[in-house]
């Protein structure tokens, strides 16, 4: 049996690279209509646009390509690691039962079940790959028309209209639509397959096990903020009226319903087959619910003394509302990182448009207020900020001196932007802001470079105005150095300490030392742009545990911030 925090993280590498598929879609398809901008006449447009097509669709079907292997692979390993999370849960269960089973490894039978799960999987994040390549050569030719049409109203010249269709096109994302009339973006997508692929695959080999063994009984697992129903959806589709029971694969008697009537899901008591009958059920689209093998003299945990369900319903609501709104945040963020990355190419065609340099600038203020009211939220409501959900894609990113001209490299293509030296960075739009100096070697600002100036090797230490420095401060640092720094706060002043890519010199004997004079750990960083780099470390937590204070922070290279906890 798999518990929710089996699936946490376990599907972030498969997301990277849909992410960077996704990525690559909407930066090639900004590119190819911005080139649009030069052709005068709107016959030339015609001709460049069905030329574009079949280049934009050999160049994403290229990228499919390399995406394949890599994420059979990367698929393959993570239904294996699910299987044998499941098997450890599942073999102490039969043991205690009395029945004898081999490892799934040793297990010819399971091993053909974990094929045929894998094998179909496989498929459909094959097939959907395909039909995202479809929509996005659909997706272009749409945005060319839409482009065309609002030059020909005779309201926008191409370059701004142009802009506006890329702008709500960064907005929405890329979509997959499905045959059943469903919308989802490639990230909901993909996640969906994978969470779902990984649920399936073990309840199939747990229902292996069942047929072996004999088994007439089943416990559901049992979870808060489990699904609860919607208006106008079947009983069985609010998960929380059925999770933490036992119930019986075939019949039912009283304190045992049937396992299908309530949940919608059926196993095969023969051949040890599971149906999802029900997508909205057990083992459904997104269930995070799982079944064991079970006998009535087992002990069922999820149930008092008074056989209720320990998880309090109106909690489990109010759990359930309270994650529905984090990941409607959490989309929300994605969407704004979607939309500053197509600004960015608008800019790099147009660097000395003002307009374009102030929508750059008002959308990094938007996701710096996105940022901060979804950490406010997370702390304040007990939830586990979700970071992995945030990012659009973790690309490796170096710059490169040419002349007067950075070069971004992206995979195997290059992309010309401004120098340093250009009208944005002169205008102060991207000067000091932590993303832009790591991935486009921006300058930092006065106060940073000041900071920096007297912070110039291994260890150094300044004590400045508490109104001089902030946290967002020392993320540009460290963008700008690879270095971590870590911030000690008393009354109006600052401790500023330098370290080195891994660690700052601070002593639990000197954390002590630090608290008692009345300083506070404001927070410290961690050089590194994906959630990883967020966790805080064992050290970390043994130097809050320091401090007279409940919290501290982490900042990464680009500004995203974690609060830790003390234990």
């Amino acid at each position: 049996m798999l518990t929710p925090l089996d699936f946490v993280h376990k599907e972030d590498r498969l997301l990277e690279l849909y992410r960077g598929l996704e990525d690559f879609i909407l930066e090639d398809t900004a590119r190819r209509m911005i080139a649009a901008g030069s052709l005068t006449a709107t016959a030339d447009r015609q001709v460049y646009k069905l030329l574009q097509l079949g280049k934009s669709r050999e160049a994403i079907l290229e990228r499919l390509q390399a995406l394949t292997g890599e994420s059979r692979a990367e698929l393959k390993r993570l239904l294996q690691e699910a299987v044998l999370t499941s098997w450890a849960d599942d073999a102490a269960t039969l043991e205690e039962m009395e029945i004898s089973a081999a490892s799934p490894l040793e297990n010819e039978a399971v091993r053909s079940v974990m094929e045929a799960e894998y094998q179909k999987t496989r498929g459909e994040l094959e097939n959907l790959t395909r039909t995202t390549a479809d929509q996005a050569q659909r997706d272009l030719m749409n945005l060319m028309d839409e482009a065309e049409l609002r030059v020909a109203s005779g309201t926008q010249s191409y370059s701004a209209a142009v802009n506006q269709v890329l702008d709500e096109y960064a907005g929405r994302g890329v979509y997959v639509d499905y045959p059943t009339g469903t919308r989802r973006s490639l990230e909901a997508a993909v996640r969906c397959c994978v969470v779902t692929s990984m649920n399936q695959t073990s309840a199939q080999v747990t229902n292996q096990y069942i047929t072996e063994g004999g088994c007439e009984l089943v416990l559901v697992s049992a979870h808060l903020g489990a699904r609860v129903k919607g208006k106008n959806q079947p009983e069985l589709a609010g998960h929380d009226r059925w999770q933490g029971r036992v119930y019986r694969i075939r019949g039912s008697e009283p304190g045992y319903p049937n396992l299908l009537e309530t949940t919608g899901y059926d196993i095969d008591p023969e051949t040890g087959e599971g149906r999802v009958v029900n997508p909205l059920g057990l083992h459904g689209y997104n269930c995070r619910h799982s079944h064991k093998p079970w006998d009535k003299r087992l002990r069922n945990p999820y149930l008092d003394e008074n056989g209720d369900l320990t998880i309090d319903t109106e909690e489990n609501r109010q759990r359930y509302r309270l994650e529905q709104r984090q990941r409607a945040m959490e989309r929300a963020i994605r969407q704004t990182r979607r939309q500053l990355q197509v600004k960015a190419l608008e800019l790099e065609a147009d660097p000395e448009n003002a307009d374009l340099q102030a929508e750059y600038s008002a959308l990094e203020n938007r996701l710096s207020r996105q940022d901060e009211a979804y950490n406010q939220f997370c702390q304040e409501n007990g939830l586990t900020a979700q970071y992995d959900r945030l990012r659009v894609a973790d690309r490796e990113k170096t710059v490169a001196s040419s002349g007067e001209t950075g070069i971004i490299k992206l995979g195997n293509n290059s992309v010309t932007i401004s120098s340093i030296d250009s009208p944005i960075e002169q205008r102060n739009t991207s000067r000091g802001k932590p993303g832009a100096i790591l991935h486009f070697d921006v300058e930092l600002n006065t106060r940073q470079q000041a900071l920096l100036d007297s912070l110039q090797e291994y260890d150094s230490r300044v004590t400045i105005s508490k109104s001089d420095v902030n946290m967002t401060d020392l993320s540009a640092l460290t963008a700008k150095t690879g270095d971590e720094f870590a911030m000690f706060t008393k009354g109006g002043d600052r401790l500023i300490v330098r370290g080195n890519s891994v660690m700052v010199n601070i002593t639990l004997e000197e954390a002590r030392e630090l608290a008692a004079a009345g300083y506070t750990w404001s927070g410290h960083t961690h050089p590194g742009t994906g959630t990883s780099c967020l966790i805080p470390s064992s050290g970390d937590k043994s130097v809050l545990a320091c401090f007279d204070q409940p919290s501290s922070c982490i900042y990464n290279s680009v500004g995203d911030y974690y609060v830790f906890w003390k234990e």
